[in-house]
């Protein structure tokens, strides 16, 4: 609700919302996880799009999809493979939150994150998700 009530957010909040909205009018958007960053993409019969929630959701530019589509073929992954559920993306982010508050040492962020994961894990482990 932050996200819709201020127009702003974490890239992750703003892609999750852009899939949620998305698929509810039709369109085939998903997650995709690359070096950190959350975004939404689509998988079209000709090519992949993706889309960069801090511009507005505009799609990157081509040359960035082609940089990162020959990153996946020189790695030999498929990148309709690697779709992640929007929990495991939070998840991951949650645990790199935890990891960089403790380079940082600020142990009060630290707890903070380690809080949220273990509340999201508990929650999605009573839903069978984990």
């Amino acid at each position: 609700l932050y996200v819709i009530d201020n127009q702003k957010g974490s890239q992750i909040a703003l892609s999750c919302l852009a899939i949620l909205v998305g698929t509810r009018a039709g369109l085939d958007l998903h997650g995709i996880n690359i070096q950190g960053n959350f975004i939404a993409i689509s998988f079209g019969e000709q090519e992949m799009q993706m889309y960069n929630s801090f511009n507005q959701g505009k799609p990157l530019a081509r040359a960035s999809v082609i940089y990162i589509e020959e990153a996946f073929r020189r790695n030999q992954i498929a990148p309709y493979n690697i779709k992640a559920k929007t929990h495991e993306i939070v998840l991951d982010i949650l645990t790199a939150g935890i990891e960089e508050s403790f380079r940082q040492d600020d142990e009060f962020e630290a707890e903070r994150y380690k809080e949220l994961h273990a509340d999201l894990s508990d929650e999605l482990k009573r839903r069978g998700l984990l």
